[in-house]
């Protein structure tokens, strides 16, 4: 059995849920809800695109993504308020985009979501809030090693 000794629980992972606007059930849903400490009100955000606009307008009210996921033709976003996340962005590539990552960890920047789906990676990065560093490993297999080492 391997262990993970450092990890950062997301308050709600919402891989799918059921579509509000056009009352239509995906093929599969899954929700995680858990209840912590510190955070405020959340909502989430599902459409057939990833919801640029609507995460702006929330970006403006307050609220940070805390989780982002993609399937089956639909986007889900995950916005919480009181986060501790002082600047955050998003972003959209073919590729893993190691570079610009490792760009923003030097601006105090850390991963806090990221889901691959349709050959697109989509990694949210944030400012602030708890996580103090973080290793990627780009790997075609699962990479226990790397894991362990941590």
């Amino acid at each position: 059995m391997h262990h993970i000794r450092n990890y950062v629980a997301l308050l709600i992972l919402l891989v799918m849920a059921h579509s509000v606007t056009n009352s239509q059930a995906l093929p599969f849903s899954s929700v995680v809800m858990t209840n912590t400490n510190g955070r405020g009100a959340q909502t989430y955000l599902l459409q057939g695109s990833f919801p640029t606009n609507e995460i702006k307008k929330k970006w403006n009210e307050g609220y940070s993504i805390s989780a982002v996921a993609q399937g089956n033709g639909f986007w889900a976003a995950v916005m919480s308020s009181n986060t501790g996340f002082s600047a955050q962005q998003y972003i959209i590539d073919d590729t893993f985009p190691i570079r610009k990552v490792e760009e923003l960890w030097d601006k105090s920047f850390r991963i806090t979501s990221m889901t691959y789906g349709n050959s697109k990676w989509t990694v949210v990065i944030s400012q602030g809030g708890e996580i103090v560093s973080q290793a990627i490993s780009i790997s075609d297999s699962f990479p226990t090693a790397y894991i362990d080492k941590y």
